[in-house]
């Protein structure tokens, strides 16, 4: 095997982890590389599977095919903003990326934000708001799906991915392979009334394969 290259790539696979926080000192290495041998590859962040991969490339002088690669999520998320200036870049906006062991509870919500829409379209149709606003159930919708998002926002819903929209708005996201679902949450279309709670989300399904990019396209109107 070229010296040169197993010594390039053992630099590079330094570099990550001093680069992304997994403090383990040069001489530390092999014994994160041992440890991640015996790791799911479905659990390792982005940063350990990177790491391992190049540690696995050195060791075997090439791609190493019996570990499954990953795959990736992009996305936009932008808002409308007015006639004149139409579409704008949702900068901050955050996507939570749950596996599909989660795709019942994510129904669950997407079904009370869809009915608190239907709720509102008919309240903008009578004028009843008074009336639909005391509805027993309307507050239990509008409590699921405050609940729900809270805890993707504080971390309480574990094995989850989270990324931020950049200053054009954009997100990626490095996964292995499977189905997901994703929730937007815009950070300009916020709202300021319980009736009009589901401006605030958006929900899309990706299914992920390895070596593959899928792009979502998300706008909160």
């Amino acid at each position: 095997m070229n010296t040169k290259r197993v010594c390039l790539l053992s630099f590079l696979a330094v570099t990550v982890i001093v680069g992304g926080g997994l403090s383990q000192s040069h001489g530390e290495k092999d014994t994160l590389y041992e440890r991640l041998k015996k790791t799911n590859i479905n659990k390792m962040t982005d940063r350990e599977y990177q790491y391992f991969m190049l540690m696995k490339k050195a060791e075997t002088g090439g791609e190493n095919k019996d570990v499954p690669k990953k795959g990736t999520v992009t996305g936009v998320v932008t808002y409308y903003f007015n006639d004149n200036y139409g579409e704008k870049a949702d900068v901050g906006a955050k996507v939570f990326i749950l596996p599909k062991k989660y795709e019942k509870k994510v129904s669950e919500v997407r079904e009370c934000v869809i009915e608190l829409l239907k709720r509102e379209l008919a309240a903008l149709r009578s004028r009843e708001v008074e009336a639909l606003m005391s509805a027993s159930d309307f507050y239990k919708l509008v409590d699921a799906v405050k609940k729900f998002i809270s805890d993707l926002e504080s971390g309480n819903i574990k094995g989850i991915t989270r990324v931020i929209a950049d200053g054009s708005g954009s997100f990626s996201a490095t996964l292995p392979p499977g189905d997901y679902s994703l929730i937007a949450k815009s950070a300009h279309r916020t709202k300021n009334n319980d009736l009009e709670i589901f401006g605030m989300v958006d929900f899309n399904d990706a299914t992920v394969r390895a070596g593959e990019t899928v792009s979502i396209k998300v706008l909160f109107e």
